[in-house]
């Protein structure tokens, strides 16, 4: 390859190390087993860490859908969940200034608040940056430009920034690549980047 594109979450991100604040009305542990039990059902990084941080119980849920790059819903004994991105939860456009990432939380059409993540980046990625010299590079990422600084000092100054990506505008940026002649390597980690990885 001469080209590789890099999603951020859980691939330049540990995807075990988040460091999480809630912001909202009081959760009850009723309403904590209800939100472990749906993120316990992705296996995105951001759901694994709030599974992890709500103390990792998962009991049975019915109809859970995974919308990619936006959120989780199901429902549990009839009670309506949904979890993800503003745009997903409250129906409003995302913010894409975010200086985190959130994820919002809704149980029975009301809306508690929202979980705000920082992220860690892998040990190692400042002795990569030297063995990336020789690529064309870019990051590719659905979450907010909230780490682009952060990035800047750890990958090589040539690099390419695009944020707040959905996973058919990430796919549609590796197709625009290969089409001007470019061999890509997309490294990513989950679902979000499936049609990109193909």
């Amino acid at each position: 390859p001469d080209m590789l594109v890099f999603d951020k979450t859980g691939t330049l991100t540990s995807s075990e190390q988040f460091e999480v604040i809630y912001h909202g009305r009081p959760i009850d542990e009723h309403e904590k087993v209800q939100l472990s039990s749906l993120f316990a059902q992705s296996t995105h990084p951001l759901s694994q860490s709030l599974f992890r941080h709500l103390g990792q119980v998962a009991l049975p849920l019915e109809h859970f859908e995974e919308h990619i790059g936006q959120g989780l819903s199901a429902t549990m004994r009839g009670v309506q969940l949904r979890a993800g991105s503003m745009k997903y939860v409250l129906n409003n456009q995302e913010e894409k200034h975010l200086l985190q990432t959130r994820v919002y939380v809704e149980i029975a059409s009301e809306v508690l608040g929202y979980f705000e993540l920082s992220s860690h980046f892998r040990t190692g990625l400042t002795e990569f940056k030297d063995q990336l010299k020789d690529y064309r590079l870019a990051v590719c990422s659905g979450d907010t430009p909230k780490d682009r600084s952060r990035l800047q000092v750890l990958l090589p100054e040539n690099t390419i920034y695009r944020f707040s990506q959905s996973p058919e505008e990430k796919w549609v940026y590796v197709k625009e690549h290969q089409n001007n002649g470019h061999h890509i390597a997309m490294i990513g980690d989950c679902l979000n980047d499936a049609g990109a990885l193909k």
